[in-house]
């Protein structure tokens, strides 16, 4: 197609940027790219990767641009196609601006995904799974965010996952043996320990998890919510931090209904041991993707993608590199036909 615009976040500023620009690279397009403007080294990094494999100049351009100046690449007629990964605030001002110039764009954004842990789930392998809302010090939009736990596995499951959580090492994420550190500004840990108060004023219980973190502003204590209903205020939200959702429900059904409660779309997990049950319920989430007995994921062969306020489209896999390509049709009339 052309030109592809790129804007990209900081909580991969690596892997999500090389995403969309290998995957356009492959379908034959060209990628200008406005990573997030906190990490402008990893963007020089970039540029500078590609330079040093070869790629001929202007296939790969890296700008650091205001929002006002990307509104202007945007509207430009000679890019053809946009793609964000960021949050839905964000889709929902690139794709309005997209569509007033009538391209095509990929969105991927926030998620608040489900993890179903039916009766029969192995729960040893749960608990270890579910470790992984904490990676990214809980900065990920694909994660174990709502944890939706059957009744009769839910006292187990949670002793478990509580252990799991004292084996967390918090601090200085330069060091080697860190596996926890700070969110990534003292604004962002603000803003989630203000959802964690407007959760608790609303109804919910708050319990902290794990080892005390460091004593510094952008420090999050790992915290397990329970209790959340439907008229909390931040029961809609995404939580962009270490504050996983815990919920206990009747049976597979509540479980479904439950996961599907969400202005969100992204992933989802699903446990047990029956795996034609598991796939049931797979095809019964409304995401974009759902994985059974592992955590969420992103091979680079899957496409991966959203729906609701997830966003819009694919990126990686055969579905990603055909995004922004035009399936251009060429008839010959019969007569002229071999």
């Amino acid at each position: 197609m052309g030109i592809i615009y790129a804007v990209e976040p900081w909580n991969g500023p690596f892997s999500q940027a090389i995403r969309p620009i290998c995957g356009n690279l492959m379908a034959g397009n060209v990628v200008i790219l406005k990573h997030a403007s906190n990490i402008p080294a990893c963007a020089d990094a970039i540029d500078q990767l590609f330079k040093d494999a070869g790629l001929p100049e202007g296939v790969f351009t890296n700008l650091f641009v205001t929002h006002a100046q990307s509104a202007t690449i945007v509207a430009d007629y000679r890019v053809r196609g946009v793609t964000l990964t960021g949050s839905d605030e964000a889709g929902s001002r690139l794709s309005e601006q997209a569509g007033r110039a009538i391209k095509p764009a990929v969105m991927e954004l926030g998620g608040s995904d489900p993890m179903i842990v039916l009766e029969d789930a192995n729960l040893d392998l749960t608990a270890q799974c579910s470790r992984f809302r904490f990676a990214l010090s809980g900065q990920a939009c694909i994660s174990n965010k709502r944890m939706i736990v059957l009744d009769g596995v839910y006292d187990a499951f949670v002793e478990r996952f509580t252990a799991l959580t004292e084996s967390i090492v918090p601090g200085d994420p330069s060091v080697a043996t860190t596996t926890f550190g700070p969110l990534s500004s003292r604004e962002a840990a603000d803003g989630v320990r203000d959802q964690i108060r407007r959760a608790v004023e609303g109804g919910a219980t708050a319990t902290e998890l794990g080892p005390v973190v460091p004593d510094l502003p952008a420090f999050v204590q790992p915290t397990l919510l329970t209790g959340l209903t439907p008229d909390n205020p931040v029961f809609y939200e995404e939580i962009f931090g270490p504050v996983p959702i815990l919920f206990r429900v009747d049976d597979e059904a509540a479980a479904v209904g439950l996961a599907n409660d969400s202005r969100y779309g992204l992933g989802g997990t699903v446990f047990s041991e029956d795996i034609e049950r598991a796939q049931r319920v797979a095809r019964q989430i409304d995401t974009g993707m759902v994985r059974i007995n592992q955590p969420t994921g992103q091979p680079a062969d899957m496409p991966f993608g959203g729906t609701k306020r997830s966003g819009l489209g694919q990126e990686m896999g055969p579905q990603g590199i055909r995004e922004f390509v035009n399936s251009k049709l060429i008839s010959i009339a019969p007569q002229y036909s071999a």
